[in-house]
C-alpha cells in the first residue's frame, strides 16, 4: 500500500456540476447521489468545489434563491493528477484539513475525487484486516505534535 497510486482509490469520473446551477437543484443532486462534495466545471475544465456545507450556508441568505453555484463555490481547490501517492495526498488533506481532492488529468479534466470518507474506507479495511499497526508505528511521533486532551477548567 506504501506506493500506492491516488488512481487506485478515487472514485472515477464523479458528477459535476456547472458554474450556473441553483443551489436549490444542486443540494437536490446532492441528496440523490448521497455526496458531500461537487466539483464544479465550465467548458470541460475544473473552476471549483461546492460542499454540502457552502450550499447548507447560502441557502440560510435572504438572496438563496438568486444565487448560482459559481457564487458559492471554493476557487481554490486542492487538485491532484492520478499519478500521485495516496499517501501524499491524504497528507495534503490532513495538512490543510481539506474534505476532498479533485483529480485531473493532463489536460485539467476531471477524472475523480478522493474525499475524506474515501480516506475513512481505506482506514476501516486496514483496521479490519489488522494491519494498520504496522502503518501507525510510522506516525508514532505524530502524537508529540497534538495538545494535551486533558483540560484543567
Amino acid at each position: 500500500m506504501k506506493d500506492s497510486k491516488i488512481s487506485q482509490y478515487m472514485v472515477r469520473y464523479p458528477h459535476c456540476v456547472p458554474p450556473d446551477l441553483g443551489l436549490k437543484e444542486t443540494m437536490d443532486t446532492m441528496r440523490e447521489l448521497a455526496i458531500r462534495h461537487l466539483p464544479v466545471i465550465q467548458e470541460e475544465r475544473l473552476v471549483g468545489l461546492v460542499s454540502e456545507r457552502d450550499l447548507k450556508s447560502a441557502l440560510g441568505l435572504p438572496e438563496a434563491k438568486k444565487l448560482t453555484v459559481g457564487d458559492i463555490m471554493k476557487r481554490d481547490v486542492f487538485v491532484a493528477n492520478s499519478d500521485m501517492a495516496l499517501s501524499e495526498v491524504a497528507s495534503e488533506m490532513a495538512d490543510g484539513k481539506l474534505g476532498s481532492a479533485i483529480i485531473v488529468d493532463a489536460g485539467g479534466n476531471v477524472t475523480g475525487i478522493f474525499t475524506t470518507t474515501d480516506a475513512l474506507r481505506i482506514l476501516a479495511s486496514l483496521a479490519e484486516e489488522g494491519s494498520i499497526e504496522e502503518y501507525l508505528l510510522d506516525y508514532e511521533s505524530y502524537d508529540d505534535t497534538l495538545p494535551s486532551a486533558s483540560m484543567d477548567w
